[in-house]
C-alpha cells in the first residue's frame, strides 16, 4: 500500500528519534567545549580558594590539604607552583617546576606574555587566562597570582586534555546514537505493525460486508482500545443487517 500508515507512522516516529538525537550531538558539539571550559575555570578557581585559605593559617605543609591537593590536581591533570616572596619553591605537582617558575617569573614582572591569549577573569590576586606554549604547540588554562600570606603561584592545564575529552563525547554519542536509531527504528517498525494490522483486517472485513457477506466477524483480542470498539460496532451492525 503506497500511503501506508505503518510506513507514515515509522517514518515519523524514526525521523523525530533521529532528529532529536542529530539535534542532541549538534548542541554537543557547538557547546559542550565551552561549558567543559567554564567548568574548568570553576576547577581551577575552588583550588586557588582552597590553596589560598590554607595559606592564610599556615596550612600548605598539612596531610589533609597535600592529599586534597594531590586528587584535585591528579583528577584535573593540573601543575602547580608555589614559591615564597624570595622565589623559593614551597610547593610544586610537578617535576617542571624550573620551568614554570620561569614563566611565572615572566607573569608576575611583565604582567603578561606574548603567549598570553585570552583574560576570562582578572583580580588584584590573581589573573584566570587562556596562554599558548609553542614549546609544545599546546594551549593552557592558566590562573596565577599572589596568596594571602605573599607567596606567588601558578595553575594550569592543558586545553588538549579538554577539547580530547570533548572529541570523545562527541564520538561516543554519534555511536550510540546510531545505534539508538537503528533499535528505535525496528521496535517502532514492529509497534506499528502492531498497531495498523487490526485496522487491515477491519477494512477486510468492512469489504466483505459492503459484498453482502455478513458472516465476517471481526474477533476481538480482548483488547480494550478503540480498535476493539470499532470491531464489536462492525459486529454489530453485521448482524443487524443479517
Amino acid at each position: 500500500m503506497r500511503h501506508s500508515i505503518k510506513k507514515q507512522f515509522a517514518i515519523i516516529f524514526i525521523a523525530l528519534m533521529t532528529g532529536t538525537i542529530l539535534a542532541s550531538w549538534f548542541i554537543n558539539t557547538t557547546f559542550l567545549e565551552d561549558y567543559y571550559i567554564k567548568d574548568k575555570q570553576r576547577t581551577l578557581l575552588d583550588a586557588y580558594n582552597m590553596i589560598n585559605n590554607a595559606s592564610k593559617s599556615d596550612g600548605l605543609k598539612t596531610d589533609s590539604f597535600m592529599i586534597e591537593l594531590e586528587k584535585i590536581c591528579s583528577q584535573n591533570n593540573i601543575s602547580i607552583l608555589i614559591v615564597d616572596p624570595a622565589w623559593n619553591p614551597v610547593l610544586s605537582s610537578r617535576n617542571d617546576g624550573g620551568y614554570l617558575a620561569a614563566i611565572l617569573i615572566e607573569y608576575t614582572f611583565e604582567g603578561s606574555s606574548r603567549n598570553q591569549k585570552e583574560v576570562f577573569k582578572e583580580t588584584e590576586q590573581y589573573k584566570l587566562q587562556k596562554s599558548y606554549e609553542p614549546r609544545t604547540n599546546t594551549e593552557y588554562l592558566e590562573i596565577w597570582g599572589i596568596l594571602a600570606n605573599s607567596n606567588n603561584f601558578i595553575m594550569r592545564l592543558p586545553f588538549e586534555s579538554i577539547r580530547e575529552s570533548v572529541n570523545i563525547s562527541n564520538r561516543f554519542m554519534a555511536y550510540v546514537g546510531f545505534c539508538a536509531i537503528i533499535i528505535s527504528a525496528f521496535v517502532i517498525w514492529l509497534v506499528s505493525r502492531k498497531i495498523t494490522e487490526p485496522i487491515l483486517d477491519l477494512a477486510k472485513i468492512s469489504q466483505q460486508i459492503s459484498n453482502l457477506n455478513f458472516e465476517v466477524k471481526y474477533k476481538n483480542k480482548n483488547r480494550e482500545n478503540e480498535i476493539s470498539l470499532l470491531g464489536n460496532n462492525i459486529n454489530k451492525m453485521s448482524e443487524t443487517l443479517q
